[in-house]
């Protein structure tokens, strides 16, 4: 049996396409699903944020992506197609970087957040401290 991913895609502005679909999301989906694949991991979930910001925890698709985590121990993986899915800016709560933040609640629960661009897994003895340094290294898109 092969392990089980679930997929978070997330964009701030909702501009749906033909398919009421905005089209960030729909090319999300692509990549997450090429990782998956390439992974060997069979994806059981998706959950999405269209048209909400990174720069909260508050977020429906999040909440039931994490929710499920906690459900379904048997999820492997957790794949995104890169650290700005995560969140962006610092989470005025807990004053803490929120897409570090949105890591460690994945990380915590023994899942493997897989960031599809950078072709990386981050897992719990290692999740943060490698997490930080692909905040550090991250560069502004053009």
């Amino acid at each position: 049996m092969s392990d089980r991913a679930v997929i978070y895609l997330r964009t701030a502005r909702a501009e749906p396409g033909a398919d009421g679909e905005s089209p960030s999301i729909t090319r999300q989906r692509w990549i997450c699903r090429q990782a998956a694949a390439a992974l060997g991991v069979e994806v059981v979930g998706e959950y999405v944020d269209d048209g909400v910001p990174g720069t909260t925890l508050d977020r429906p698709g999040l909440g039931a992506c994490l929710a499920r985590l906690d459900a379904t121990p048997s999820v492997e993986y957790v794949v995104v197609t890169d650290i700005s899915r995560l969140g962006r800016g610092v989470d005025r709560q807990t004053d803490t970087p929120v897409a570090a933040e949105v890591a460690r609640r994945v990380i915590e629960r023994g899942v493997t957040l897989h960031l599809a661009t950078e072709r990386r897994n981050h897992v719990a003895s290692n999740g943060i401290f490698d997490l930080v340094g692909s905040l550090a290294q991250r560069r502004p898109s053009p």
